[in-house]
């Protein structure tokens, strides 16, 4: 929607729309298309060339953009560039009846020259030194802009962080049951 130069892109459109009974109406997001570019693209590494594949990749991408207007094609062709690492959608209140945002677009990129990550499965392309990276049946298959490093650092936390919740709870569980029956 946007032009950026990329190797890979997902652009989503949706639109705000009104659901249930006259008592119980809510605003819903539709999906009124998802397009992606870049199904393929070359990746080089000592001398050796693979083609990416990308269908079907859990893709971590390098950056994002939300925004809204009134059409079902974007008036704005630059909107504020976010970092990858920045969650979407957490933290922003949406007006989803203003007539002005009725549709919501939002694009995720992987930026040309930017170091890529691949993991899935690698067959022999055509040509010496060629190859070709893909999904593999029942493996994982991921693109990704953060190295592995930083991606293991970021789940190390996150688990750690899980099992402090957990022993929260647990002893919340505890003391309930205490109160409960103690």
């Amino acid at each position: 929607m946007t032009g950026r130069p990329c190797v890979w892109a997902e652009a989503v459109v949706e639109r705000a729309v009104r659901r249930g009974d006259r008592e119980e109406r809510t605003w819903h997001w539709d999906r009124v298309s998802e397009t992606v570019v870049g199904e393929t693209f070359d990746i080089g590494w000592n001398g050796a060339t693979a083609t990416v594949n990308s269908g079907g990749a859990t893709v971590h991408h390098a950056a994002w953009s939300e925004w809204y207007g009134p059409a079902a094609r974007p008036d704005e062709r630059d909107p504020p560039l976010r970092p990858g690492t920045e969650p979407i959608g957490v933290g922003r209140v949406e007006q989803m009846g203003d007539p002005a945002a009725r549709y919501r677009y939002r694009e995720r990129h992987v930026m040309a020259g930017q170091p890529v990550f691949v993991l899935g499965e690698v067959t022999r392309g055509p040509g010496p030194g060629r190859w070709v990276i893909g999904a593999a049946a029942g493996r994982p298959f991921l693109i990704s802009t953060r190295s592995p490093d930083a991606i293991g650092t970021e789940s190390r936390l996150a688990a750690k962080a899980g099992l402090w919740m957990a022993a929260v709870f647990a002893a919340l569980a505890l003391g309930v049951l205490w109160l409960r029956f103690g």
